[in-house]
């Protein structure tokens, strides 16, 4: 089983699963409940974890619903943006509309629908509802 509940590092790690490891690994122990060709990479869906998979290795890890774990035992799946910023600093929307701290390199994240618009300072109240991490590589290609 993925560790649910096992820390979400920046650019490293989530559910246990790490950066570079192979998907070979990780489907002999799990079954993906469906498989998505995206272009040059693969996206193995499971039930709480995404991972996006270029030359049989894993480059970016997704944690949605029940995933328990944290980024540095503050932030996580059900967390405001309001508490990302108290917690690292300003949240932005990047050139590709993901959110990220400028600061903490290797992760971005999804909220639930915005209500009031579409400026993050008017929506501090939205929840995170996925974490995206990647490697170096990805920079310019996550989520």
């Amino acid at each position: 089983m993925f560790d649910l509940a096992a820390p979400i590092v920046p650019g490293k790690s989530a559910a246990g699963i790490k950066l570079g490891q192979s998907i070979d690994e990780i489907i002999k122990s799990h079954q993906p409940v469906e498989i998505l060709p995206l272009g040059d990479e693969i996206k193995y869906c499971f039930h709480q974890i995404d991972l996006w998979v270029k030359h049989d290795k894993v480059v970016q890890i997704g944690v949605k619903l029940d995933y328990l774990g944290s980024i540095q035992n503050k932030i996580s799946i059900g967390s405001t943006i309001n508490d990302v910023q108290l917690a690292f600093g300003k949240v932005i929307e990047d050139e590709e509309d993901n959110l990220v701290v400028p600061n903490i390199f290797g992760w971005c994240f999804e909220t639930e629908i915005w209500q009031n618009g579409h400026k993050i300072d008017d929506n501090l109240i939205s929840q995170i509802t996925e974490i995206f991490i990647y490697g170096e590589d990805l920079q310019t290609e996550k989520s």
